[in-house]
């Protein structure tokens, strides 16, 4: 389920935690792009204060949020 979300969504960027590496090592191996996997734990720790700069405006996409797929495939609303 995971992964036919990943290939729908195309999503470029992945937030986990850390102790989803294993999972998330077999998940993108399959996957027909490969998606920036950012360690939740990491970039809360992370030093750094620089902002992030805004990559886009109110009519950009924020997120895709899916459905449990119980008609047999999940199905993303875009927010």
């Amino acid at each position: 389920r995971l992964r036919e979300i990943l290939n729908l969504s195309r999503a470029p960027l992945l937030v986990a935690s850390e102790g989803c590496s294993g999972l998330l090592d077999q998940l993108l191996s399959g996957l027909d792009h490969a998606p920036t996997a950012l360690f939740a734990e990491a970039a809360w720790n992370s030093p750094n204060d620089t902002p992030l700069a805004l990559a886009g405006g109110p009519a950009s996409l924020a997120y895709v949020l899916f459905t449990s797929g119980s008609t047999g495939m999940p199905k993303g609303v875009m927010i």
